[in-house]
């Protein structure tokens, strides 16, 4: 009996010994246990590692201030059960639900919970070898949300890992908790922007532990996340940190990827949280210390009210012009420094999806037309709705009647003015101009025309899935390719499952990022992409890109093609 009790004790032993995921020690840091999982093809075999902290928790006085680098942990971390948290944000309720948060409701309980922690500077990474030899490529993916809702938690990495890459998803702080500003050394702005480049710039320092060279990282981005990616090429403080980048549905010219208005939405957040006094001391005492939940729940409020208004209540929460700080992540407005050049262009993509403006225009339906009984208003629909989506998409009009006449006559439709059925194609292109398309082209233009290699897209596969169920459940018209689409077929996400067709496109869509990754080039000659052409390069106005689809092909003259497609195509009134 004694013996055999002896072999059970062994078996535990073995059996506890087999089970160690896999570790690296990171110098003057500690040691992670990560764990293995496989790829979506090939089932190959990768090491995956969460919930890495990237630097100091911004909590106490370091709330609204720039990060500190992560101290050293003791023992071995666990780095295989738990993502971290994730950062506060709004939703998942009321005129805020996001995609985002509609999705990690999905996600285990215990994953969501303590939502209120404000120690939420964490990293996940996907590695095929963490052999230090390996020196891979890293791509850094930057979440998108609108720089108020997101996590790591929701891109799953493992069709990325049927490649030679490996990939780094980043939090950072959301919301007024990471892009309040007052404009002072105390509450200066930015904070979400400055937790991304503390987490390149711990990429630069401890990648190679896990198989990544740190001087071939590519930045890549979604939504505010593209933005963030688009900005991060304008900062200073980015400079050696990654070497190309990619941008899907966003760029830093967008009227919506920089507040400028901080003070006054600052201010109004403020008084919600019962901040009332607006002496700039008083006020910045009082949001230092009031509750994440005060302060979540009162800029929730504020955008309900701003959205109510028609604006698109993008204060208190997106990138500002510091003019304080002790480290200034921007100082001067994306077009002066674009206009500049004082910037360094670098290879990179550019592009959005064909039906980008269905997102903001089913938030005008759900969020203002509809309920304010406008709908069938002609009278409204003749003469106010082009003014109301002008202001929404931040373009303020001094120009009195003339930019709308102009806008009715491009877009709309003088003889169907009157009636939202029919004016809802121009709608959406209106939307998806001046919201993604527009700051799209011209931050390939600036791009190119400083000789950098510039790729263009437009991604129009209308797969099995879409975002726009989440974004808009109760919507009357359809999504088509909606924002966020191509997401699908990149990461792996909760609740979203896919056809075969769905992944013969993604096994295309990510081939060609790894490629770009990899070479610069996503339809190199040492590696072509089955079913793909060459993809050439952008250089002049009307020059070619590349659409994306289940047959994809190169086209000529973006703007022209790609500004009226919902138009053309009478979508989605004539949609199938």
């Amino acid at each position: 009996m004694a013996f055999l009790g002896c072999l059970a004790i062994f078996a535990v032993v073995i059996g506890s010994a087999l089970a160690q995921g896999p570790q690296v020690t990171l110098p003057d840091l500690g040691t992670l246990e990560g764990y293995t999982g496989n790829s979506f093809i090939s089932d190959r075999e990768f090491y995956h590692f969460r919930g890495v902290p990237f630097a100091k928790p911004p909590v106490g006085d370091l709330r609204f201030k720039a990060p500190q680098p992560v101290e050293p942990w003791d023992g071995i971390l666990n780095a295989h059960s738990n993502f971290g948290h994730r950062c506060p944000q709004a939703g998942p309720a009321g005129l805020v639900t996001t995609w985002q948060g509609t999705l990690e409701e999905s996600l285990e309980a215990e994953s969501r919970a303590d939502e209120e922690a404000e120690d939420c500077l964490f990293l996940q990474i996907y590695s095929p070898n963490i052999d230090p030899a390996a020196n891979l490529p890293v791509v850094v993916f930057i979440h998108g949300g609108a720089f108020m809702t997101g996590s790591s938690r929701l891109f799953g990495g493992n069709k990325f890992m049927d490649h030679d890459v490996v990939l780094v998803v980043p939090h950072y702080r959301l919301g007024p908790l990471g892009f309040l500003s007052l404009h002072t050394d105390e509450i200066p702005g930015n904070a979400g922007m400055l937790d991304q480049v503390e987490a390149l710039r711990w990429v630069q320092k401890y990648i190679s532990y896990f198989g990544g060279n740190p001087n071939q990282v590519t930045l890549m981005g979604e939504s505010a996340g593209a933005v963030s990616t688009s900005l991060l090429n304008l900062s200073p403080l980015s400079t050696g940190l990654f070497q190309q980048y990619i941008t899907q549905s966003g760029t830093a010219l967008a009227n919506w990827a920089v507040d400028t208005d901080p003070i006054n939405a600052a201010i109004e957040i403020g008084r919600r949280a019962n901040c009332t006094d607006s002496e700039i001391n008083a006020l910045t005492a009082c949001l230092k210390t009031a509750s994440v939940s005060d302060l979540v729940l009162a800029y929730m409020g504020y955008l309900t009210s701003e959205v109510k208004q028609g604006r698109n209540g993008i204060g208190g929460s997106a990138p500002v012009i510091q003019q304080a700080g002790a480290v200034r992540f921007l100082e001067k407005s994306p077009r002066d420094i674009f206009a500049s050049g004082e910037y360094s262009a670098k290879p990179a993509i550019f592009g959005g999806n064909k039906h980008e403006g269905t997102m903001p225009l089913h938030f005008m339906y759900g969020n203002y037309l509809k309920p304010n009984d406008l709908l069938e208003d002609e009278q409204y629909m003749s003469r106010e709705v082009t003014r109301l989506f002008l202001n929404f998409l931040g373009i303020h009009n001094d120009q009195g009647d003339t930019l709308a006449i102009g806008v009715e006559d491009t877009y709309l439709g003088r003889d169907k003015m009157g009636n939202f059925t029919l004016i809802m194609p121009g709608l959406i292109d209106l939307s998806s101009n001046i919201h993604i398309k527009g700051p799209t082209f011209g931050n390939a233009e600036y791009n190119a025309a400083k000789g950098a290699p510039t790729y263009l897209y437009s991604f129009h596969f209308d797969g099995s899935r879409s975002m726009f169920s989440y974004i808009a459940p109760l919507s009357p018209f359809p999504g088509g390719v909606a924002h966020g689409n191509e997401m699908i077929l990149q990461f792996s996400m909760p609740t979203f499952t896919t056809n075969e067709q769905d992944d013969i496109v993604s096994n295309q869509l990510i081939t060609l990022w790894v490629n770009f990754i990899k070479y610069g080039n996503p339809t190199p000659a040492e590696n072509p992409v089955d079913g793909i052409p060459t993809w050439p390069l952008w250089t002049i106005r009307k020059g070619p890109y590349m659409v994306i689809n289940s047959t994809s092909s190169v086209m000529q003259d973006f703007s022209r093609t790609e500004y009226f497609v919902a138009i053309n195509e009478d979508f989605p009134n004539n949609y199938q």
